[in-house]
């Protein structure tokens, strides 16, 4: 997740209980959306952080096994 500037910012603010979540977005110009998720993910448990990410690894590596394959076999 690519973070917007002042999305840590209006993280921070909910998390702390300085601010709602719209009030937050639209102090630091974030959507809500964003904002909601970055919350959400911030609050998973480590472990569900760390299977989810294992995923995506898994994932890109497999894309980058089948991305070489295909250029061997363009060059070949």
């Amino acid at each position: 997740m690519s973070m917007q500037p002042g999305l840590n910012e209006a993280m921070l603010s909910v998390m702390i209980g300085e601010s709602s979540l719209s009030q937050a977005a639209s102090r630091y110009q974030v959507s809500k959306r964003s904002l909601y998720s970055a919350l959400r993910f911030a609050k998973q448990a480590p472990e569900q952080r760390q299977q989810h990410l294992q995923r995506v690894r898994e994932q890109l590596m497999a894309n980058i096994a089948n991305i070489d394959s295909r250029l061997a076999q363009q060059t070949a």
